[in-house]
This record gives C-alpha cells, structure tokens and sequence, in this order.
C-alpha cells in the first residue's frame, strides 16, 4: 500500500498501524519485548569510539547492499567509531557481501538466530547508534528487532524514505529533497536528521568488468 500514491495523511495512518502491529507481535512473542532498561549498562558515549550498528536483510547482492558497501569502506578507515554489521539472510557468496564483511569492523551473521536472539545478540553487542536499513520495505524481522529498543538511538535510514510511524524509530537519516522539512510535522513521526546534499549513497568505486 505503501508504493501507491496515497495521501500523506492515509500513508502516515498505514505506517502507524504497521508499527502497531510490530509492537504487538514482539509484545506477545518476546520474553523481554523491551531491551530499553539494559542502556544503564552502557552509557551513551562512554568510550571514546562510537559504536554504530547496521542491521538489514541486505548484506548481499542486493540493491541496498551494493549501494551501501562503499560507505564501510570509507568509514573503516576513520578514527572515532566501530561500525558492526548485523546480517539476517545467509552468506550469498558475492561480491557485495565480501566486501562488507571485509570492511565492517565486526560482522555479525544472525540469519540462523530467532528474532528475539537477534535484538539480544544486537543488545550485546552495546551499539550507541543502531541504524534501520530495511523499514516497511521488509514487515518482518529487522523492525521487531527494532522493536525491542536494543539500542538508545534507533534511526531509520536508506531502505524506506517515508514515515515509519514507529516510536521505536524516531529518526530519519534523509535530505531535504527527499524529506522536505517544512512537512516534517504533518507527514512524518521521526526527527530528521539531515544529510548535506542527498541521503542516497552509492558505491562510488564501482567494479566494472573488462571491455569486451
């Protein structure tokens, strides 16, 4: 329902009754469905590394996967923050997962934990930062991990560029194109955290093959 052109209100209305599901599935399916009261545990910035965790589906030869991989080859080399990667789909043996894998400094593959073993493995792991890459593009796994709150600052970025309607989503990595903020009241639930130029990233070091 989401891909149709809706009114932003009705869209808003759908993401929000998506989300209430979620809440409710991980409500009566979770033995702990809120992770929240474990932060004490890791104060925010307490170390000096910043430690920011991805969670997707995508960590493959996907359309997300490749535009996001040349981001951790980027990032690995700057001082100041961990990025760990969180996988929920097996090893697909390309490209594309390799070099996240190479270029995450901890890769964590979960596909083969249940979702509530996922959220605990991601708590664990004592992100600062946990980073949405799938949103309603995916009803499943990654947004009831989301739902747990294993982590302080949730935000949503990348795979779905509208309102999640969620409060366990309460920002938006976005642009101002894509994201106008004048409308950020009235068509979105998240505060937007705003990119300087546009949200959507690539893999700007391509692999091409030889000529033919």
């Amino acid at each position: 329902a989401l891909a149709y052109p809706l009114p932003p209100k009705m869209l808003k209305d759908i993401s929000r009754s998506f989300a209430a599901y979620t809440r409710k599935v991980v409500s009566r399916h979770f033995s702990s469905p809120d992770l929240s009261k474990t932060y004490s545990m890791h104060p925010f910035l307490s170390s000096q590394e910043l430690r920011i965790g991805w969670v997707s589906y995508c960590f493959k030869k996907h359309p997300t996967g490749q535009l996001i991989s040349g981001v951790f080859s980027n990032l690995i080399s700057l001082k100041g923050s961990i990025q760990g990667c969180f996988a929920m789909s097996p090893n697909d043996g390309s490209n594309y997962r390799l070099r996240i894998q190479q270029n995450c400094h901890k890769f964590h593959d979960l596909h083969q934990l249940g979702t509530e073993a996922v959220a605990r493995a991601v708590n664990d792991w004592r992100p600062d930062v946990l980073i949405n890459l799938e949103g309603w593009t995916s009803m499943g796994r990654v947004n009831e991990v989301f739902a747990a709150k294993p982590a302080a600052v949730q935000v949503m970025y990348m795979g779905f560029p509208g309102t999640m309607g969620a409060d366990f989503l309460p920002f938006l990595l976005t642009d101002s194109v894509i994201s106008p903020p004048e409308l950020a009241r009235t068509h979105y639930t998240e505060k937007f955290i705003l990119l300087p130029n546009s949200y959507y990233v690539n893999s700007y070091r391509s692999e091409l093959g030889q000529r033919p």
